[in-house]
């Protein structure tokens, strides 16, 4: 049995033969309050679409989505925190002065808690696959089906955020809903729930994920914090990467993602440029004169610059290369989305993503195997990047970064440049933590040596004065 097969015969209909076209009840809780009376509604026809299987009488031909907002009264979150309070009384204890070391004892609520409204929207729509969706090859699986709640959802966000300017009212993505999400198997005659199911949504962990930084990733953060600066092209390129990406998964705006990720290519492609120019003595006139002078698209950066010095296919219209994948997959959608504004679904995001990274790792490799002629320029990409994962250096190249760095603490820079003698923006020095003292030695020797930069430490009681590692 396939997998498609399988998630199908478990995500089976309700035992009930006279009902056809199930209707799935998805209830999303919203990160936010959205500005709506109880039971304020919204329908989602997708023009355009059809439904995979044949129309029932009496039921909607076009594929929708039935919105509903319901207003729910709880309790505010405590503020300041629980964990907050716990440790300013903590230090209060063992710092304070005895005037104040009792602040944070008593109970803080002294009025009664402000009104806290939490809006949850009931999402419903037929459980039966568009032709759109089995185009794509998605699954006939509940995932399928709260995707295109959520697309509907945020086309009414959205809405609302352009009518009203509300910057607090944002679009959703599974990521940044809770881990399970509760849903109904929902008669059509009579709209009677008949089955109830949780849905995992996202892998985020329901508490703290217990994953700690070792001190291999506390030196390197500890390097790069006291480096970067608005010079750093290449590292800036890195950081807009994750930034794009949690627009994508957490903020639910794939062509805003489109958008950043292209920017981040672009200062990609000219930072190479200036470092490869570093590389070869140019001074800063030299590379002024060179890239800061004219309007140059990326393109033309990575045929006047990169292309003749580390080799490689530059063909744009080769798309199984990694620089025509990336041209296609990521800058032809982002001219589409800036300049026609056209949609980006979820799955072009992710191959936009794929393009980045792979060119990211063809320019590395190319570096690589040029790595004596271009030494600065291999030691910003993998630095910035670690990518590939299989590439290393011997002690011989790892002498001579520690040399350039010694002659070149900007190393990214030419040796004439004004900043090389401004010292770092910011001096930084770093501890990695400690660990509670009923934590096994084996343990805490584990961490400490580990290559990697973050690793997953749990503990459990077995008993109450005794700790495992399972």
């Amino acid at each position: 049995m396939t997998r498609t097969d399988q998630q199908a015969e478990e995500f089976r209909d309700p035992q009930n033969a006279d009902a056809n076209w199930w209707l799935l009840n998805f209830y999303v809780e919203l990160p936010f309050y959205l500005p709506y009376l109880h039971g304020a509604k919204y329908n989602v026809e997708f023009a355009g679409e059809s439904w995979r299987a044949p129309v029932p009488d009496g039921l909607p031909s076009p594929p929708h989505v039935l919105l509903q907002v319901i207003q729910q009264l709880g309790p505010p979150p405590a503020d300041p925190s629980r964990a907050m309070q716990a440790t300013l009384q903590n230090v209060l204890h063992r710092r304070g002065h005895p005037d104040i070391r009792d602040v944070f004892d008593g109970d803080l609520q002294t009025t009664p808690p402000p009104l806290h409204i939490v809006s949850i929207v009931e999402a419903v729509t037929p459980k039966v696959m568009t032709e759109s969706e089995v185009a794509a090859g998605l699954p006939h699986h509940p995932e399928t089906y709260l995707n295109r709640c959520i697309a509907a959802l945020n086309t009414w966000i959205r809405s609302t955020i352009v009518v009203t300017g509300e910057h607090v009212v944002r679009t959703v993505a599974r990521e940044n809903l809770p881990m399970f999400l509760a849903f109904f198997h929902q008669s059509p005659g009579d709209g009677t729930l008949v089955s109830f199911d949780m849905l995992r949504a996202n892998e985020n962990p329901a508490t703290s994920s217990n994953q700690v930084a070792t001190p291999l990733a506390v030196e390197r953060v500890e390097k790069v914090a006291s480096s970067l600066d608005e010079t750093h092209l290449i590292f800036k390129a890195a950081e807009l990467r994750v930034t794009a990406l949690r627009l994508a998964a957490i903020e639910g705006r794939p062509d805003l993602a489109v958008i950043l990720l292209n920017t981040a290519f672009e200062l990609l492609v000219f930072g190479l440029a200036r470092v490869l120019l570093v590389d070869e003595g140019a001074t800063t006139d030299d590379i002024e004169r060179q890239l800061g002078g004219r309007r140059l698209r990326a393109r033309d950066v990575c045929y006047r610059f990169l292309q003749g010095r580390i080799g490689g296919q530059w063909d744009a219209t080769q798309t199984s290369s990694p620089f025509g994948a990336v041209s296609e997959r990521l800058v032809e959608l982002r001219n589409r989305v800036a300049h026609r504004g056209v949609d980006v679904s979820d799955r072009q995001a992710q191959a936009a993503f794929e393009g980045y990274i792979s060119f990211t790792g063809f320019v590395t490799r190319q570096v690589h195997a040029r790595r004596r002629t271009y030494p600065r320029t291999f030691m910003d990409l993998t630095n910035a990047f670690r990518l590939p994962p299989d590439i290393t250096v011997g002690e011989n190249f790892s002498n001579l970064a520690w040399a350039i760095v010694e002659n070149t603490p900007r190393y990214w820079l030419p040796a004439d440049a004004r900043q090389q003698s401004a010292g770092p923006p910011a001096r930084v020095s770093a501890t990695a933590g400690e660990f509670s003292p009923t934590t096994p030695r084996q343990t805490v020797t584990a961490w400490a040596n580990s290559d990697r930069f973050f690793v997953r430490l749990i503990s459990r009681p077995s008993s109450p004065d005794a700790r495992r590692d399972p």
